[in-house]
């Protein structure tokens, strides 16, 4: 009956339209969009919020007696729930088992911000469960929600309970950008007696980005001091990013507080761009007044590398008399700038006679010798007298940075270093062999003594030493009638454990000299089991460079090239290597086509380009 009267008084709405008029046609207007309306609220209401029958499953999962099978649904609310699953979620949080309260807050972590409403249970969780892996997934939870928890979570770092700071801080960092909201409080943690408070506060503010540079700047002219510092801390941290504050660091560096331009003297070289823009700004702090802002511009100069030369005397008159436990930093900074500080192998060499706990020479300065390099020659003998002394203590696991430093100093007197590196080489460990190995390659042109001792280890079981020894040979053995025989029975020998492509590589060096190992290189083509797809490789560009007017080469290459199953890394190096076949062979030259034509990707762009090449090649004009 209500039906019928709705539907007189519709009729008596649109009966005067027949009248035509503009009353009536806005009524019928409004009916329609009443109508329209009425639609979509059915369709938000009825079709749109309706847990699908699968989820609403999952959901009464997170009731089941069984802790792992509400573990599991929890697991999969936060992959497909969306935010349908979030009220059912939070109530989980209350769960008596942690491993389901564990996994609830990972998935309203993957919910991610539509998940807001749970950020006070989260708070909750993070601040006071009694699982640990609850309250790490809850902090990482609320950084996925991002901003909607940044609020609470600025309450958090300021809890009295330290674990609590410390998830709440996390959380913000794992926000980035999104915690921009919060960006005032960060600042004002600067000030905080707190150093943990301070420095959690930097972490989100370099985790938020260049979006803090204009309020790190306004903090450079805050009068208390620790605030200065904590900006300059983080201006130097976002490095390039902070250019813009560039004008402010260098008022900083005199700064009535030495700590403040300590501060600015670290940030300077970090925020210049490119860093030795800062030089004229460091160099100038070694005059400070403060011994402490002496010693971080010291130790700013060798973060730019051989820029830093400039500084060398004021580094070497700081080391004169900085504290014994101030001199590393210092050396390795003289290190950092390279051959540049040549002047400082002296003080060096003095500072080595101060052994470390173990004996052993210093590390640090060991290191600052290696980078000085060969002009670092004269402290040969105490570096050679430091590895004698750990091969007859059967120690050389001690000797690693002198074995580099005698690789790296070493090409200034070979015949000195070569004899002192072979002695060590029997008592050497695996790894302390494989430096010695690399250091013998560093020394030039080998002896044969040299030679023969590398191709003894290529026989080696382990698979480092192996490759090292390969690698050498290939480096500073190519002159000795010794290396290519040793270098061809390796490839056919099951007993070499490197990988084939140390060897194959300096094969290419010799030419058509080379060609004895033709047999063992197309061999490898099919011996996947030794061979690894870079070693086939390179056994096609070798083929190429030492039997170019080869058949066999030619056929092999041709067969890795149009082999549909082959790997591509192989089937490309085949394609190029016959290029230098193209001209002169038939079947090179029609395998190529057929690839450029039959095969898509790099295999057809690499015969495409090596067709072209080869074309080039017939039709240039002889000189």
């Amino acid at each position: 009956m209500a039906s019928r009267h709705a539907n007189v008084q519709l009729v008596q709405l649109v009966n005067p339209i027949e009248t035509g008029g503009a009353d009536s046609m806005r009524w019928l207007l409004i009916i329609l969009g009443l109508a329209i309306l009425a639609r979509i609220g059915y369709y938000v209401a009825y079709e749109h919020n309706p847990v699908p029958a699968q989820l609403a499953e999952t959901i009464a999962q997170l009731r089941q007696k069984d802790p792992v099978e509400r573990s599991r649904a929890a697991q999969l609310l936060g992959q497909q729930g969306g935010p349908l699953a979030i009220a059912p979620l939070i109530a989980a949080l209350d769960d008596t088992d942690p491993r389901v309260r564990r996994n609830v807050a990972s998935a309203l972590g993957e919910i991610g911000p539509d998940a807001a409403p749970a950020v006070p249970a989260l708070m909750k969780a993070m601040a006071g469960d009694d699982d640990d892996s609850v309250r790490a997934n809850s902090s990482l939870a609320l950084g996925a929600i991002g901003s909607a928890a940044s609020a609470d979570l600025i309450v958090a770092v300021r809890s009295a309970n330290k674990e609590v700071r410390g998830s709440a801080f996390r959380a913000l960092e794992a926000m980035g950008p999104e915690a921009v909201d919060v960006l005032p409080d960060l600042i004002a943690m600067f000030g905080d007696p707190d150093f943990e408070a301070r420095q959690g506060a930097t972490q989100v503010l370099i985790a938020i980005g260049p979006a803090t540079v204009p309020a790190a700047r306004r903090a450079l002219a805050d009068p208390n001091p620790k605030i200065r510092m904590a900006a300059l801390e983080l201006l130097g941290k976002l490095g390039p990013q902070a250019t813009e504050a560039w004008s402010e660091i260098v008022v900083a560096l005199a700064d009535p507080d030495p700590r403040v331009r300590e501060a600015a003297v670290t940030a300077a070289p970090l925020v210049a761009s490119p860093p030795k823009n800062a030089l004229p700004q460091v160099l100038s702090a070694l005059k400070d007044s403060d011994a402490r802002v002496r010693y971080v511009a010291a130790i700013s100069l060798g973060s730019l590398g051989p820029d830093g030369a400039a500084g060398v005397a004021e580094i070497l008159a700081e080391l004169e008399q900085s504290q014994p436990e101030s001199k590393p930093l210092l050396i390795e900074a003289l290190g950092k700038i390279g051959p540049e500080a040549r002047s400082a192998v002296p003080a060096m060499i003095t500072a080595l006679q101060v052994k470390d706990d173990n004996g052993s020479l210093n590390a640090t300065t060991v290191e600052a010798l290696s980078g000085i390099g060969p002009d670092a020659k004269a402290a040969l003998p105490i570096l050679i007298e430091s590895l004698d002394a750990a091969q007859s203590a059967d120690e050389m696991f001690l000797s690693l940075p002198v074995i580099q430093a005698l690789g790296k100093i070493g090409p200034a007197a070979p015949a000195q270093v070569s004899p002192a590196l072979l002695r060590a080489l029997p008592k050497s460990e695996s790894e302390s062999r494989t430096q010695v190995l690399q250091a013998l390659a560093n020394l030039g042109p080998a002896t044969d003594d040299v030679v023969r001792a590398l191709i003894a280890n290529l026989n080696d079981e382990n698979f480092e030493v192996a490759d090292a020894a390969a690698i050498s040979l290939g480096r500073c053995g190519t002159g000795s009638s010794l290396t290519l025989p040793a270098f061809i029975e390796a490839l056919q020998s099951p007993r070499y454990h490197g990988r084939r492509q140390s060897i194959v590589d300096p094969l290419v060096s010799y030419g058509e000299a080379a060609s004895p190992a033709v047999p063992a290189l197309i061999a490898g083509f099919a011996n996947a089991a030794q061979w690894d797809d870079e070693s086939r490789a390179a056994a096609a560009r070798a083929l190429a460079a030492i039997a170019p007017s080869s058949q066999e080469a030619c056929a092999a290459l041709v067969k890795e090239l149009l082999d549909p199953l082959g790997q591509e890394i192989v089937r490309v190096a085949a394609a190029e290597a016959l290029t230098a076949f193209a001209a002169t062979s038939a079947e090179a030259a029609a395998a190529l086509k057929e690839a450029a034509t039959s095969f898509s990707g790099p295999v057809q762009e690499a015969a495409s380009k090596a067709l072209e090449a080869s074309s080039d090649s017939q039709t240039k004009p002889a000189p």
